[in-house]
């Protein structure tokens, strides 16, 4: 029975993360090996950069080499809810028909399909401030798929997955901003996570399409040891 997860190796030494409830006990081929027990808080840290173990001073950071060889730390942090820039501006029309694609997957939406999507204007202007390059918008919906526009031009495109639709600010500042959301049919002939899957089931009609909030992010990108 395994005690322990195996997590990487540093030469000669195993390191592993303890299964909760377990007393770990470490043997290979019979024999007793060096071996390191990282907590559970150091394995969410851990990265192996290398022959080196690093860790994040962030929970949910990345860590990575930059060109010069330092080892770069890269953490999200929410400053708040700006769900009031979003104000809706046309309802979705006619759902569009999935087709199956030559590969056996869901067929992509056109820009005809988004021409009938729920539309939201976006006011980025009272969020704007010198930091906009590693500010970005983090858009939670609910659908077929969401696109933003800027001027007109596509700027971000996101297939739903559950997981929010990021959108860089400094795309957006001073132009008109459009948020566009294609619903999502009950029988369209996708892959969802069982999460996902259950909240389409439940909708109420026969189409999922919700628009549940949008929070402004900063992106953090440092050394993670000074000189």
């Amino acid at each position: 029975m395994a005690t322990a997860q195996p997590f990487c190796h540093l030469g000669d030494t195993l390191v592993f993360i303890p299964i909760p409830g377990m007393k770990p006990r470490v043997k290979v081929s019979g024999k007793k090996v060096a071996w390191r027990l990282l907590s559970a808080d150091e394995a969410r840290r851990a990265y192996k950069i290398g022959s080196t173990l690093h860790f994040a001073r962030h929970d949910g950071a990345i860590l990575y080499p930059d060109a010069e060889g330092r080892i770069m730390e890269e953490y999200w942090q929410r400053k708040r809810d700006v769900t009031t820039i979003a104000s809706l501006t046309a309802t979705a029309g006619k759902p569009r028909q999935v087709a199956m694609g030559r590969q056996k997957v869901a067929a992509m939406p056109t820009d005809d399909d988004f021409g009938s999507a729920q539309t939201y204007r976006l006011d980025v202007a009272p969020l704007v401030t010198t930091e906009a390059d590693d500010l970005y918008l983090d858009i939670s919906y609910a659908g077929d798929c969401a696109r933003v526009y800027a001027d007109g031009r596509l700027v971000a495109d996101n297939f739903w997955n559950g997981k929010p639709m990021l959108v860089r600010l400094s795309d957006l500042v001073g132009k008109s901003v459009e948020l566009r959301i294609l619903p999502l049919t009950k029988d369209a002939p996708i892959y969802l996570q069982q999460p996902q899957r259950t909240m389409l089931e439940n909708a109420p009609t026969e189409t999922l399409l919700e628009l549940n909030g949008i929070s402004l992010i900063h992106r953090t990108t440092q050394p993670l040891y000074t000189r």
